[in-house]
């Protein structure tokens, strides 16, 4: 069994626990679960409905302003159903809905598969590099936490904040070389490249990054309330962060559980029990699924019948033939 094969089989393996885990806590606190959910009102729902909503929005965004900038005719609505598509889509196995946006982008609007994954990877630096900035601002203000797990936290954030924001304005390494292998890596390099050359792509994503951290906030500040459990603003501001790197992570299918988790372990450092954080998070849950499966419906139905989504070449998984994003193009 070679590395890779090792690998994924570890992958599927530790994601089939995280569920299976979650299934049983769940299980097993089933009556409160079920107690807090109709206890809720209808204003409390609707909020985590707009948060959910807004949420996409912003992450469209975030993307169409990387796609836009490195050349590709995409408009928001178009981007925005396949966000919910792809979202709609990975609650399957294997990121099935990650794989199929990289492959719609390909054939319809010429973005390499390695050109979206530097889009990601630049992306995630972004978001690394606001969740020190929030982090090391809100620790010193959460007198729940020892002292020296406070300072040892606060190092924390502060070197994960030196190093995304000096690799942020580095040179992007671009190899000057027509080889494969050259056009490749500088593909690779198209989202650091695009950041490095356009301060207006790097403020917007910044803000919009910070967007998501608040919208986040307010989503687990609905769900504590919903279990009658007061969270001080610092803490939801610490929270925010964390939690949404762990959205982008896609352990599990839809990460189902994988949130649930986190929040329960990461209650800890407000001094929230994990029981309660599990549940706020799987409370928060119910309306994402349904929002994910109507929405995701309706942008599946968009895209099938305005951008020909039911194309065999769409499902094919195959190589395409047409001319990929130039990088050196994209980042002029």
């Amino acid at each position: 069994m070679g590395k890779s094969s090792r690998w994924q089989w570890t992958r599927h393996v530790i994601s089939v626990a995280v569920m299976i885990l979650f299934a049983w806590y769940l299980f097993r606190y089933r009556e409160e679960f079920w107690e807090a959910s109709t206890r809720a009102s209808c204003w409390q729902w609707m909020s985590l409905v707009l948060c959910i909503v807004f949420m996409w929005v912003v992450s469209s965004l975030q993307l169409l302003l990387f796609l836009q900038a490195a050349g590709a005719n995409i408009y928001f609505f178009e981007n925005s159903a396949l966000l919910l598509v792809s979202s709609l889509f990975n609650y399957l196995p294997f990121r099935t809905g990650t794989l199929l946006r990289m492959h719609y982008l390909k054939l319809r609007h010429n973005i390499a598969y390695s050109a979206f994954v530097g889009i990601f990877g630049a992306r995630m630096l972004l978001l690394l590099f606001c969740t020190g900035l929030v982090g090391a601002s809100c620790i010193p203000f959460l007198p729940s936490l020892p002292p020296d797990v406070a300072a040892k936290l606060s190092l924390m954030f502060l070197f994960l904040t030196l190093v995304c924001g000096l690799l942020m304005v580095i040179p992007s390494p671009l190899l000057r070389s027509s080889s494969r292998t050259a056009t490749l890596w500088n593909r690779l390099m198209l989202g650091h490249s695009l950041l490095r050359s356009n301060p207006k792509l790097l403020v917007s994503g910044i803000v919009l990054v910070l967007t998501q951290f608040l919208i986040t906030s307010i989503r687990l500040k609905v769900a504590y309330s919903i279990l009658d459990i007061k969270v001080s603003l610092q803490a939801l501001v610490l929270l925010g962060p964390l939690v949404t790197l762990v959205m982008v992570a896609n352990i599990t299918p839809g990460n189902l559980g994988v949130r649930e988790w986190v929040v329960g372990l990461a209650s800890g450092m407000i001094s929230i029990e994990f029981y309660d954080g599990f549940l706020a998070a799987a409370i928060e849950r119910i309306p994402l699924i349904v929002c994910t499966l109507i929405f995701g419906m309706l942008g599946f139905w968009y895209l099938a019948t305005q951008k020909n989504l039911l194309g065999k070449e769409i499902w094919s998984w195959a190589q395409p033939t047409g001319h990929e994003l130039s990088p050196s193009k994209s980042t002029e």
